[in-house]
């Protein structure tokens, strides 16, 4: 730790107890008892969105067996979550709100390690997102190696008139390293590359289709080769300044792990669908929960721990997050494909391995080739890694609850045994309930 850039006039001064420190923008002070319950914070993860660090520490809490999430009390800015270790929170969008969380943790961590820069050292940092990609398809998981500005420097301020403060946007080699081996057998598509920083979302992102525009095509193309051709593999928002305030501190253990939305060589507009990019999304979080559980829980890989074919984070799960499968079923009505009955129907899932998928009923002109949603989203699960269902949401084209028909029953069955949850009209039912005396693989044994 760098202990000459530490502000220690100000921070030795609330560990003596002669001032009180406001975490304004988290709700909270160095004075609130609920400090005391953080004392042995391991890590800190950071996201752009409240609702991403809700659903974070949940995750967390289950892999843990389910202790108390602690919440702060303010969240018209930042959500603040803490549960088993780690301390979860949101940063909004941009550098300069990203800049205003991370001081406040900064300066948070510091209280309660007492100052001490070696407890200070063993806390891991990292920011989960989003991004768009240069030469990567959406889907992709970048970890990045250095944090840049458009013109592939380091960030920096203004010095009033006088000059700038410069940062170093690295990330820690290591850490990429054990990252990347944490998910060796994920089969997530993980790359390690320079993530370009923008403070515009537009301007300095030479993107075409902002109110204000100063590229052309060709300008444009160039510029995104460019950073190509220097390493540079995603573009968002935060990680130039993250990088720059951790490494001035002199933190070892620090990361940036994004999942790529698009290719930007290829366009400036998401385009996927709502779904879809709730897929790519989730593959930032499993990448950096392989790696916590690798790092603070001495698991290996997900996949290469099971217990009882099961992964061990969802072992002890009380309840499905059946507003969020509502959510994406509902959101999955986009995609069906209904012109002859008008009758669109979404469905979602939970898997035994915490994936999330879904389906929308596909129709034919040959009316018995017809295609339930509960069958395109078993075909979703058997595409991207198959698994064992847990829970199931089917929507009508209202949003309301829908009871799969008996074909689709016989699938659910197949994919989910009976302990499967399936919400009905009538409330949370079991497969066992929904489909008695069934015919399924065990029949098949002594034939």
């Amino acid at each position: 730790m760098n202990t000459k850039n530490i502000n220690r006039a100000c921070l030795d001064r609330i560990l003596e107890g002669s001032r009180t420190d406001a975490y304004y923008h988290l709700g909270i002070s160095s004075k609130d008892p609920l400090l005391e319950r953080l004392r042995g914070v391991r890590a800190i993860i950071t996201a752009g969105s409240g609702e991403r660090i809700r659903e974070f520490a949940e995750h967390w809490s289950t892999v843990n067996g389910g202790p108390e999430i602690l919440a702060f009390p303010k969240e018209e800015r930042f959500v603040t979550r803490y549960t088993a270790g780690i301390l979860f929170a949101s940063h909004g969008m941009g550098m300069p709100s990203a800049s205003i969380a991370l001081q406040e943790l900064m300066r948070m961590l510091y209280f309660l390690k007492g100052g001490d820069l070696d407890a200070m050292d063993e806390v891991f940092w990292a920011r989960v997102g989003t991004s768009g990609g240069v030469g990567l398809p959406g889907g992709s998981v970048v970890i990045s190696s250095e944090g840049l500005m458009a013109d592939l420097k380091p960030y920096r301020l203004l010095q009033g008139g006088h000059g700038e403060y410069w940062f170093d946007g690295s990330f820690p080699a290591s850490t990429i390293q054990d990252i990347i081996a944490a998910n060796a057998d994920s089969g997530l598509s993980v790359v390690s590359g320079k993530t370009v920083a923008g403070n515009d979302f537009f301007l300095e992102q030479f993107r075409l289709d902002g109110a204000i525009s100063f590229e052309t095509p060709e300008t444009r193309t160039a510029w995104l080769q460019w950073l190509y051709d220097n390493g540079v593999r995603n573009i968002e928002m935060e990680g130039a300044m993250l990088a720059g305030y951790l490494n001035h501190w002199g933190f070892s253990r620090f990361a940036m792990i994004c999942a790529t939305l698009l290719n930007r060589m290829e366009g400036d507009q998401v385009t996927s669908a709502p779904e879809q990019l709730q897929h790519y999304s989730e593959k930032s979080r499993m990448v950096l929960f392989n790696y916590l559980k690798a790092s603070l829980l001495g698991q290996s890989q997900v996949h290469t721990v099971p217990v009882d074919g099961k992964d061990p984070e969802m072992i002890k799960q009380a309840e499905p997050d059946w507003e969020r499968l509502r959510r994406t079923a509902v959101s999955a009505l986009g995609n069906s494909y209904s012109p002859y009955s008008h009758f669109p129907v979404g469905a979602a899932g939970f898997t035994d391995k915490g994936r999330l998928i879904w389906g929308a009923n596909v129709e034919n002109a040959s009316f018995g080739l017809t295609l339930c949603a509960e069958c395109s989203m078993i075909s979703h699960l058997c595409a991207t890694g198959g698994g064992r269902l847990t829970a199931v949401y089917c929507v009508n084209g209202q949003g309301q609850p829908l009871t799969p028909c008996g074909r689709c029953r016989q699938l659910l069955y197949e994919h989910g045994g009976p302990d499967m949850l399936l919400m009905t009209p009538q409330g949370v039912r079991t497969m066992a309930d929904m489909l008695p005396q069934p015919f399924g693989p065990g029949d098949l044994e002594d034939c």
